[in-house]
Order: C-alpha cells, then sequence, then structure tokens
C-alpha cells in the first residue's frame, strides 16, 4: 500500500473521516440541529477529491483489487447525491431520536461509503467487504423509532443480508477454488479459455453468486422480502434503501 494508493481513496476515506467527526461532534454538542449541517458540508469533501481524481484514467491500487476511473467516479457522485438528498430530507425526520441523531447521520454516510468503495471493485474480497459496509448499517436504519414494527424490518433485514452474505460468500469460493483468482477480469480470461460448462463446481459458484447478489438488491424472484422491510421502515429510509439496491443493480 502506498500514499497513491491512498489518495486514489480519497473519498471513501473522507466519508469515513466526516461519519467520524459527527459522532464525535454529537457526543460534544448539546445542539443537535448542527449535525445534519456539518454532514452536508462534509459531502464537499469527496467531491472535491472526486473533482482532483477525474484526470485520472484507469489506474489499479491495493494489489489490483481496487479500479478508479470516470465509471466509477460518475457512480461516487450520484452515490454522494443520494445521500445528501437523504440527509437534507432527514432533518425533521431525526429530530425523533433524541439521543442518537449522531449516529442516525453517520450510518447513512458508511453505508454510502460502501456503495462508493462497491463502485470500484474489482476483486471478490473487496467486492464482499464493500457489499457488507453497504448493508450492515442499513441493517440498523430501519430499527432506530424503536416500534415494533420498524424493530421487525431491521431484524429481517439483518437475517436475509446475513443469509444473502452466506450464499454470496460461498459462491465465490466455489469460483476462486476452480479459477485461482479472485479478480472479475482473470477469472473471465480463466473461463473464457476453459469453457463455462467445464465444472459443475463452476456453474454452481456462478448460480450461487447470482442468487445472493440477487437477494442483495432485491430482484426478481429474489425480491420477496423487500415489501416486508420497506414497509416496517420509516418512508425516508425506505427511499435510501431503495436507491442503495438501484444503484448496487446498475453496478
Amino acid at each position: 500500500m502506498t500514499l497513491h494508493d491512498l489518495y486514489l481513496l480519497s473519498p471513501e476515506l473522507s466519508m469515513v473521516i466526516i461519519a467520524s467527526v459527527v459522532i464525535a461532534l454529537d457526543l460534544l454538542l448539546k445542539d443537535k440541529k448542527i449535525l445534519p449541517v456539518v454532514a452536508l458540508i462534509g459531502l464537499l469533501v469527496p467531491i472535491f477529491f472526486g473533482i482532483r481524481l477525474w484526470a485520472i484514467d484507469d489506474e489499479y491500487a491495493f494489489f489490483d483489487t481496487f479500479r478508479l476511473d470516470s465509471f466509477a467516479l460518475f457512480f461516487k457522485y450520484l452515490v454522494i447525491g443520494a445521500t445528501a438528498l437523504v440527509i437534507l430530507s432527514s432533518t425533521k425526520y431525526a429530530e425523533k431520536f433524541e439521543h442518537h441523531q449522531g449516529e442516525y447521520y453517520a450510518l447513512i454516510l458508511f453505508s454510502a461509503t460502501g456503495m462508493m468503495l462497491l463502485a470500484s471493485s474489482v476483486e471478490f474480497i473487496t467486492i464482499y467487504v464493500a457489499l457488507e459496509l453497504t448493508a450492515l448499517p442499513t441493517a440498523a436504519l430501519p430499527a432506530f423509532l424503536r416500534e415494533s414494527r420498524s424493530a421487525e424490518s431491521g431484524m429481517k433485514f439483518l437475517v436475509l443480508s446475513a443469509v444473502s452474505s452466506a450464499i454470496l460468500l460461498y459462491g465465490m469460493v466455489l469460483i476462486y477454488g476452480y479459477t485461482g483468482t479472485s479478480h472479475l477480469s482473470e477469472i473471465a480470461i480463466q473461463i473464457s479459455r476453459i469453457g463455462i460448462d467445464s465444472s459443475p463446481a463452476l456453474i454452481f459458484g456462478i448460480v450461487l453468486i447470482t442468487c445472493g447478489f440477487g437477494f442483495k438488491i432485491s430482484s426478481v424472484p429474489f425480491q420477496m422480502w423487500a415489501p416486508d422491510v420497506y414497509e416496517g421502515a420509516p418512508h425516508l429510509l425506505t427511499g435510501f434503501l431503495l436507491s442503495r439496491a438501484r444503484q448496487q443493480d446498475l453496478q
């Protein structure tokens, strides 16, 4: 890992720092109205780094597990924009969480960080970490109201997210064991060379990854869990969950 690698990761690192600052201010300040303002102003930092990185064309970092190009930066801008809209529309709603407003905004920022990391992930482990960083904070968000229906929604999301992660990870292990690599480009080369029908284990691995990722993005026919979770979650968070799923779908 080099300083240049960290520079390529600067939009994601700045999001983590912003989330940490919001939590710290929540502990130190009595007036919580400043928290969404700090979060919104803080989003200018990853935008600034994104503008600086726009001139970089197709560079790899962290042992070729992270790829930065204009396509990835475009999705990162979309994530930042969606995050800003959610924070802006949550200013009144977050007042219900008298002692947890900092955690509310921080979890949104952490989840957005996972989405941004996913846009540049080109390797199985990095993809898995990005998906979990996206999903785990959003599993806690529906339960913030402390109502039975919201708590049920959060628990369903957490359990189904864990199951889909296990299915996805098992599929990744099968494909890695057969191809000998976890990098997407090298996997594509290996499969094109040996043929996709050369082994039942390879086909089974691809099916498991498709099913696991299908659960993550609630695509047909794996969308059965979505209505229960979205109906139990607060409306603002439902919009954030939907935008998260669609962004992962596009990537």
